[in-house]
C-alpha cells in the first residue's frame, strides 16, 4: 500500500484549491473525496475544510437554483462527526424542498431552468442522501422518497442495454440516446450508496441491487485494453474518459466484497481500472483525461467536449478509487 496516501494527499489538495459554487453538479463527489482522503491519510484538514464550507452554507437565506445538486449524503456525515444538529436541521429542510418539488409522469422535476429534463446526474444525488437521512433521523417518508427518486430516473433513463442516457425529456417521454461515460458512473454510484443506506429488510433492496449488477455487468464489454471506457462508452469514435474507471473502480469493489459481482470477471476488469486510474494521477496530484463540465446533446457534442479539467467530477472518484483499492489490499492481507 506505499504511496497510495501520499497520492491521495496530492488528489486532495487541488480540492481544498478549487472555487467551490456551494451548490454545483459533482459537489457531491467532490466532498466524499474530502472525507475519504481524511480517512485514507488522517489528515483531518481535508474533512474540517469541507466542514467549513458547510458552515458557511447555513448562513445563506433562501433556496438558490443548484440546490438539488448539494452533497447531502457527505453533509450528514459531516453532521455527525462534528455533533452538528443545526446541520441537520438544515438537511432536512433541503429534503423537504427536494420532496415538495413538481412531478411529471411520476418523475421529480429538480432543475428550475431546464425543468422538463431528467438527469441522470440525480441518481447519486437525492437517493443516497434522503436513505441516509431517513436513517439517521428514523423518518421513513425519507427513505421512501429517496427510492422514489432513484427508481423513477432509473425507469426513464435506463434502456435495454443496462446502460443508461444522460437526460429524459418528460414532453416528449424520450432520452436523449447517449449512454455517456460519467453518467454510467452517476448512476452506479446513487444505486450503490442508496442499497448501502437501507434497511436490511427494505423490500426495494433487492431490485435496486439487481439493477446495478446489470449496469456495471453491461460495461465489461465496452472496458478498453487500457483499463479505461469512452465517454460515449459504446460509441468507438469518442474520446477516453478518465473519470468512468474511477468511478466503477470506486463502486465495484465493495460490490465484489458483498458478492454482488461475479469475481471471475470484475476481478481482471478491476485491476485494468485500477491501474487505468493510478496511471492518470500526475505527480501534482491531477487526475488526468478527464472532461470539463458536460451539458446535454447528440453524440457529436459529447465528442468535442475539452478533455483534461481539474474538477470535482475527476478528483472526488479518483479518491474514493484510492480508498476503496486500500480496502481492497486490506482486506487482501487479512
Amino acid at each position: 500500500m506505499s504511496g497510495l496516501d501520499a497520492k491521495a494527499a496530492a488528489v486532495a489538495g487541488h480540492l481544498i484549491r478549487y472555487p467551490w459554487r456551494v451548490w454545483y453538479f459533482a459537489d457531491t463527489v467532490g466532498f466524499e473525496g474530502m472525507l475519504a482522503a481524511t480517512e485514507v491519510t488522517e489528515d483531518e484538514r481535508y474533512r474540517h475544510f469541507a466542514y467549513g464550507i458547510a458552515r458557511g452554507w447555513l448562513e445563506r437565506r433562501g433556496v438558490e437554483r443548484f440546490d438539488y445538486t448539494a452533497p447531502g449524503l457527505a453533509l450528514i456525515e459531516l453532521a455527525l462527526h462534528f455533533e452538528d444538529e443545526l446541520l441537520v436541521q438544515r438537511l432536512e429542510e433541503l429534503a423537504h424542498w427536494q420532496m415538495e418539488r413538481p412531478q411529471a409522469g411520476g418523475v421529480t422535476l429538480l432543475d428550475p431552468e431546464y425543468a422538463l429534463w431528467v438527469w441522470v446526474d440525480c441518481m447519486q444525488f437525492q437517493g443516497p442522501f434522503l436513505t441516509r437521512l431517513a436513517a439517521v433521523t428514523g423518518k421513513d417518508e425519507y427513505r421512501q422518497a429517496g427510492v422514489a427518486f432513484l427508481l423513477s430516473h432509473d425507469e426513464a433513463l435506463r434502456d435495454a442495454s443496462g446502460l443508461y442516457s444522460h437526460v429524459f425529456d418528460v414532453t416528449s417521454r424520450r432520452a436523449n440516446g447517449v449512454h455517456w461515460g460519467r453518467g454510467q458512473g452517476w448512476a452506479m454510484r446513487g444505486l450503490w450508496q442508496t442499497s448501502l443506506y437501507l434497511p436490511p429488510d427494505a423490500p426495494e433492496r433487492e431490485a435496486i441491487t439487481a439493477v446495478l449488477t446489470a449496469q456495471l455487468d453491461a460495461l465489461l464489454t465496452f472496458q478498453l485494453e487500457s483499463g479505461h471506457w469512452r465517454t460515449i462508452v459504446d460509441d468507438p469514435e469518442a474520446c477516453e474518459e478518465t473519470s468512468v474507471a474511477a468511478f466503477y473502480v470506486s463502486t465495484a469493489y465493495p460490490a465484489l466484497r458483498t458478492g454482488l459481482l461475479d469475481g471471475a470477471r470484475h476481478g481482471p476488469a478491476l485491476e485494468r481500472a485500477w491501474h487505468a486510474v493510478e496511471g492518470e494521477i500526475d505527480a501534482d496530484g491531477r487526475y488526468r483525461g478527464v472532461s470539463a463540465d458536460t451539458h446535454a446533446g447528440d453524440a457529436e457534442h459529447y465528442r468535442r467536449v475539452p478533455r483534461d479539467a481539474t474538477v470535482p467530477w475527476g478528483q472526488g472518484p479518483a479518491l474514493l478509487a484510492l480508498r476503496e483499492r486500500l480496502r481492497f489490499l486490506e482486506a487482501e492481507a487479512d
